[in-house]
């Protein structure tokens, strides 16, 4: 059986959250571009802190 289990690095591929993310006082660990779709991408390690600014982010983020 397979845990599922979450990856202590996280996948940034907004910009506009990532901008968010470093306001906040989060640095990168990484910083990359996908291989199939050519989108930027920063990584950012797990922790209370980044997991309460992305619950922040998706409470007040407009609407699509």
């Amino acid at each position: 059986m397979i845990k599922n289990e979450v990856s202590p690095i996280y996948f940034c591929y907004s910009p506009n959250q990532h901008r968010y993310l470093q306001r906040n006082g989060l640095r990168t660990i990484g910083v990359g571009n996908n291989v199939n779709t050519g989108r930027r991408f920063w990584q950012y390690e797990r922790g209370e802190e980044l997991d309460r600014l992305l619950d922040e982010w998706a409470a007040n983020r407009p609407s699509k």
